[in-house]
């Protein structure tokens, strides 16, 4: 049996795809714009979990509170949508992009599922985050 490697860890940041998304607007070049989707990591799961959770643990009086919870699609779209410069296309930073997403006009949704969508496909992840999240 071969041990794990770090030269055999992949690189995350290899992986991505395009994802159109005509609600924004039509690029220079007369197509419609793009988002770049990379796969979720441990840390962006274990973020989706936490920003869709409807209770959390207080852990002061051991009691279970509600909670604000988040999209998990609009979660996954905003920490999961990069530019061309690797920067992060929603906001400044996760939380950041996570309010401006949910802040979009509905007519936005469409394009945010599309993203979702596709981060959920390249993450191999088969809907089970979405799925997860939505049972928190």
């Amino acid at each position: 049996m071969s041990a794990l490697t770090l030269a055999s860890v992949p690189n995350q940041a290899d992986e991505s795809v395009d994802v159109a998304v005509p609600e924004f607007g039509i690029g220079e070049d007369g197509e419609a714009l793009v988002v770049h989707v990379r796969p979720m990591t441990v840390s962006t799961y274990s973020l989706l979990n936490t920003l869709a959770a409807t209770v959390r643990l207080n852990r002061t009086t051991n009691e279970w509170e509600p909670t604000e919870a988040h999209d998990a699609s609009a979660v996954i779209a905003a920490i999961c949508s990069y530019d061309d410069k690797d920067n992060l296309v929603f906001g400044t930073d996760y939380a950041d992009a996570v309010k401006r997403v949910e802040g979009l006009h509905a007519r936005y949704r469409p394009a945010i599922l599309r993203i979702a969508n596709a981060v959920v496909e390249i993450s191999k992840a088969d809907g089970a985050p979405i799925e997860e999240a939505k049972k928190n």
